[in-house]
């Protein structure tokens, strides 16, 4: 796929919303960065956009305490094992 109109003109783009490991997935629509199966898709963008000379990067965010166990049905995972005031579940603690 490529871009069509002029080239140049942006200096870099950012995709917002890639979420860092499957504990904080909200909804449906949002980046993965942590499945091999979306490395085709980042591949694809990143031609597309370096084609017309331009820079991109994403923003890798993880939810972290203010995640709920019953949207993934998963451990919560925190940099810390302290709880977020919303969600009251306790997070456990990421490894290394």
């Amino acid at each position: 796929t490529t871009l069509s109109g002029p080239r140049g003109g942006a200096g870099m783009i950012v995709i917002g919303g890639s979420i860092a490991h499957i504990t904080s997935f909200l909804c449906p629509g949002r980046n993965l960065v942590s499945d091999d199966l979306a490395i085709p898709m980042y591949k694809r963008i990143t031609a597309a956009v370096h084609e017309h000379g331009t820079k991109i990067l994403t923003q890798v965010y993880n939810v972290g305490s203010e995640m709920t166990s019953l949207r993934t049905r998963r451990p919560v995972l925190s940099p810390s094992p302290i709880p977020c005031g919303s969600a009251r579940e306790m997070p456990k603690e990421m490894e290394v």
